[in-house]
């Protein structure tokens, strides 16, 4: 989720312009691949080739814990913190 949101050449987050035809080969390839052991080896590729290609490293991740209420419905949690501020399916159940 966060290469394809913010590190292929038509991600919507890939605020720096930077293009590489490689990374994108490698991520399209590894979403494919349903191989635990080779998608693995693909994901390493694809870092390693995000960082020669002078891409934005993502140095820290970030764990958090969510609770809510048992009456708020429809809230799916996404990987990413930036990418699930839309709303329109949680509601509030009575009780």
């Amino acid at each position: 989720a966060i290469f394809g949101e913010n590190y292929t050449c038509d991600a919507p987050r890939n605020y720096t312009g930077v293009c590489s035809p490689e990374v994108d080969r490698l991520y399209l390839e590894q979403s494919q691949t349903l191989d635990p052991a080779r998608r693995k080896a693909l994901v390493h590729e694809l870092e390693r080739a995000a960082l020669n290609a002078n891409i934005k490293a993502v140095l820290c991740w970030l764990n958090d814990f969510l609770v809510h209420w048992r009456q708020v419905r429809g809230y799916r949690r996404h990987p990413s913190l930036y990418t699930n501020q839309k709303l329109r399916d949680v509601w509030l159940a009575e009780g």
